[in-house]
């Protein structure tokens, strides 16, 4: 798996409540417990399990043995992995992507595309100069595309560092980070971003190959394998 990530996705409410309640720690069930609406528990508990099951399928473990420690900025990771293996998680509206790469760190952003929003003024405060301006060029829907797309990127890749806010509104062109949008449901926009080295560098293409696969129980998700290969400009 070393230069190659994996990204799965899936639609949360397509699990029933107690689909994963089994595999979920004790802290897990607490935090499920503080969501004041059935529909928002359901949704964290899915993913959860989510996680913990494709987890534990990389690592041959039982998902309920899955131990996470946190990062300053409260990112997770594996408590004990001989794998090196890094990940991350992200859901919007009802759905989740979770990405996956082993020995190098990962960010995956997903969020619902909203008509409704009014683009530009977040555009100009949080976004970096050359984003800001490429969004105002467009108009009608494809100005509210072109926000969704640099946003998810900049999630992504400051999830990937592991980092907050702080790192909203800087340039992407970061050395040896690799970002790649996403097409993965209709109506959400989705982007990846990936620590470079060795096969994922920021002049190296991804290719990402979409197919369905039964997981967990039956249950359907979708699955990318994502490559680096040939040569390309990254995505700006």
């Amino acid at each position: 798996m070393s230069g190659e990530a994996t990204v799965w996705w899936a639609e949360l409410d397509d699990f029933a409540p107690d689909s994963f309640a089994d595999v979920l720690c004790a802290d897990e069930r607490r935090r499920a417990a503080s969501f004041r609406f059935p529909r928002d528990r359901a949704r964290f508990v899915a993913a959860r399990g989510l996680l913990r099951t494709l987890l534990a399928d990389h690592l041959g473990t039982d998902p309920k043995r899955i131990e996470f420690a946190y990062g300053e900025r409260g990112k997770p990771r594996l408590a004990a992995d001989e794998m090196d293996l890094r990940f991350n998680l992200s859901h919007s509206a009802g759905f989740v992507a979770l990405a996956f790469c082993e020995g190098r760190e990962v960010g995956v952003d997903i969020e619902a595309v909203r008509e409704d929003l009014i683009t530009a003024g977040i555009a100009r405060r949080y976004l970096f100069a050359e984003a800001a301006m490429e969004i105002e060029r467009r108009v009608g829907a494809e100005r509210t595309e072109e926000f969704f797309r640099a946003w998810v990127r900049q999630e992504a890749y400051a999830k990937g560092h592991g980092a907050g806010l702080e790192l909203i509104g800087q340039s992407l062109e970061s050395e040896g980070w690799t970002m790649l949008d996403l097409d993965l449901i209709d109506g959400y926009a989705a982007a990846l971003a990936v620590e470079g080295g060795g096969g994922l560098d920021g002049g190296e293409q991804l290719v990402a190959d979409p197919a369905r696969v039964g997981h967990a129980g039956g249950e359907r998700l979708q699955v990318l394998d994502v490559r680096a290969v040939g040569t390309a400009e990254p995505v700006r």
